[in-house]
């Protein structure tokens, strides 16, 4: 049975509890000196207790910092990330919401992020409706400031969480005009190609990145899964596989497909056994492995043994998916 060697990295639109330098807004009522310090005082002292997790305390002191100034928008803002800490949703949302009001060139990150999380419990029109509002805050945002590539980054995000993979891609263009190409921006085209389900396009986004660094081993793992998954040539996936053992030799997942694949396309069996050994001497109780090694020994007709080592495949499997395979070709072998 073939195993997955790589996970997708799914990435969420969850904000976090970081506090780093005030941004500075410009008040809305008018302070005296000694309010001024006072809110100074109050603000700062607040912000070290959030970076100890002591929210009681930060969330007294902004209180008296709303009292002297009940407009400010940094207030607003950390107000929302304490109530968040504190597991109180609709508290937060509410100051992340005031915070962008308050402040939308500096303060939009919490409040769309909000939003987004919100269209989890919404439906129908309503759903519509926040998503277009998060994204246009987004949109904003980086018209606002469009060489903050945090800011587009925010926005593809959302088009990915959005399904709107098209404009992921171009988002993911400007990104790369600010900054350049990298290994991250191929990850990102990859990743977005393949939520897209288009494995060519992925493919190629991976090739473009391995002109440049052809033995990275991350892409090459991307790249022999997507040839395996849109079923390419067998010779083309063989020289993947190969190539990616030249670079690491004991990888277990590699062999263990690579055996699997030979051994399931009239390829060298002797070989594809001496692969799939290796898996089961570093991994012995691996349901997986064990499954493939026993499929492999049955087709070169050693039944007996195979027998074995399957009947230890479906003692040792867990996941439903993969023991019924693996229950598949006990019957096979056993019959």
């Amino acid at each position: 049975m073939k195993v997955k060697v790589r996970v997708i990295i799914v990435l969420l639109l969850i904000p976090v509890l970081v506090m780093g330098k005030a941004k500075k807004t410009t008040p809305t009522v008018a302070m005296s000196p000694e309010e001024e310090a006072q809110f100074a005082y109050y603000f700062y002292a607040a912000k070290g207790a959030i970076e100890n997790n002591q929210f009681d305390r930060a969330l007294m002191l902004l209180r008296f910092c709303e009292q002297i100034n009940p407009n400010d928008g940094a207030t607003k803002d950390y107000l929302g990330l304490i109530y968040e800490a504190l597991g109180k949703p609709v508290q937060a949302d509410a100051y992340y919401r005031d915070a962008y009001y308050a402040n939308p060139q500096d303060l939009w990150k919490h409040y769309a992020s909000a939003l987004m999380q919100r269209t989890d419990t919404l439906s129908g029109k309503e759903h519509q409706t926040t998503i277009k509002q998060a994204t246009r805050i987004v949109e904003q945002a980086t018209k606002d400031n469009p060489k903050d590539t945090e800011r587009w980054e925010y926005l593809r995000k959302i088009y990915l969480h959005t399904q709107r993979y098209k404009q992921a891609i171009r988002v993911q263009d400007r990104i790369d005009a600010i900054e350049g190409y990298d290994a991250y921006s191929a990850l990102n085209r990859y990743q977005t190609y393949v939520m897209w389900h288009k494995p060519k396009q992925a493919i190629a986004a991976i090739d473009d990145y391995l002109e440049e660094d052809p033995t990275n081993l991350h892409f090459l793992l991307f790249k022999v899964e997507l040839l395996d998954y849109t079923n390419a040539p067998l010779e083309q996936r063989i020289q993947m596989y190969q190539k990616i053992l030249e670079i690491d030799p004991r990888n277990l997942g590699i062999l263990n497909n690579y055996a699997y694949l030979l051994a399931t396309h009239n390829g060298d069996l002797k070989e594809a056994e001496r692969m799939s050994r290796i898996t089961i001497q570093e991994q012995p109780e691996n349901p997986t492995f064990l499954d493939t090694y026993a499929w492999i020994l049955h087709l070169q007709g050693q039944d007996m043994l195979a027998e074995f080592y399957i009947r230890k495949a479906l003692n040792n499997v867990q996941n439903d998916s993969d023991k019924q395979v693996i229950q598949q070709h006990y019957e096979v072998i056993h019959h």
